[in-house]
Parts: structure tokens; C-alpha cells; sequence
């Protein structure tokens, strides 16, 4: 939620605000959040480069589902991804932390 506000950390803003989708994998997930680089290369958090894992609590159980992307264990940073399609094998490997309640129609 801080970055979606804006939040400054270090004389910097860190906010989703004008970042693009960089990534779209039909029928599988629609990815962005990259909000130093813009390209999907690069994130950052509000608690530093990277931050671990929260607990697995949530499924990639149905499209719609919105979960951190990362490269392994404990190393997110600001980029997220929206579900297309059920993948419950990301279970236990990304952190899902919400779900899209209205307007899947227009993201499909």
C-alpha cells in the first residue's frame, strides 16, 4: 500500500505510479510493478532491495489471484503478477496476497 501511496526512502519516491505491464504470458500471468527499472529487470521495496517471505497462506488457486514476483526464496522486491489461470505448482514458491474481486473482464 506505501508504494501505491508514494513512499520516500533515501531522497527518493517509490511509487507504482506510471509503471507499465512489462510482461504478459497469455493465459498464464500478466507481471509489472518494476518500479526503478520499468523493464521487469530491475524493484525495490520499502524495506530495502529485497524482503522475505511471508507466510504461504494463500493459493494460486483461480485466476485473479495476485502474488509477489521473485528469483528463489525470500527476495522480493516491488514486482507482482495477476493470475490468468489456476497454478497452484507457484504454491509455496511466490506469496499470494490478494485477489481481483472486480474487473477481471477487462484485464482478460
Amino acid at each position: 500500500v506505501s508504494i501505491a501511496k508514494g513512499y520516500k526512502r533515501h531522497g527518493k519516491t517509490l511509487s507504482y505510479a506510471n509503471t507499465p505491464v512489462h510482461r504478459v504470458v497469455p493465459d498464464f500471468v500478466i507481471q509489472m510493478g518494476d518500479i526503478t527499472e520499468r523493464d521487469g529487470s530491475g524493484g525495490t521495496s520499502i524495506y530495502g532491495e529485497k524482503f522475505n517471505d511471508e507466510k504461504f497462506t494463500l493459493s494460486h488457486r483461480s485466476s485473479g489471484m495476485v502474488a509477489m514476483a521473485n528469483h528463489g526464496s525470500d527476495t522480493n522486491g516491488s514486482q507482482f503478477y495477476v493470475l490468468l489461470n489456476k497454478a497452484r505448482w507457484l504454491d509455496g514458491k511466490h506469496v499470494v496476497f490478494g485477489k481481483i474481486v472486480q474487473g477481471m473482464d477487462v484485464i482478460r
